[in-house]
């Protein structure tokens, strides 16, 4: 588990090895998805307008990365409609506010 204050972005050292059958314009939109999910310490979850912002230039390349599942959809409502988030993110990193995964999860 890490600790209190550290974020944990999973990215093996054979990461381009595993898909190669991405476009070297979606691998380097998900680097920088991820960098800027932990800049922004937004629990793994960018919003379309984040994206867009960070990588104006590869943000097409996002349905790419939605197809191999290194990203997904995750809207929990309908405030959320174009927010994606990062499978891997949860498996490394719990939630750092309960009560906003509470309010997620209906609850």
């Amino acid at each position: 588990m890490p600790r209190a204050g550290r974020l944990w972005i999973a990215l093996d050292v054979e990461f381009f090895d595993e898909y190669p059958h991405l476009s070297d314009m979606a691998l380097l939109l998900f680097l920088q998805m991820l960098c800027r999910a932990k800049q922004l310490r937004v629990e793994g979850r960018l919003s379309r307008a984040q994206i867009e912002r960070c990588a104006p230039m590869h943000f097409r390349a996002l349905e790419e990365l939605l197809g191999a599942g290194l990203v997904n959809s995750c809207a929990a409502n309908e405030n959320e409609a174009n927010t994606f988030c990062f499978p891997s993110w949860f498996a490394w990193n719990d939630e750092a506010n309960p009560k906003q995964a509470a309010g997620r999860k209906g609850g």
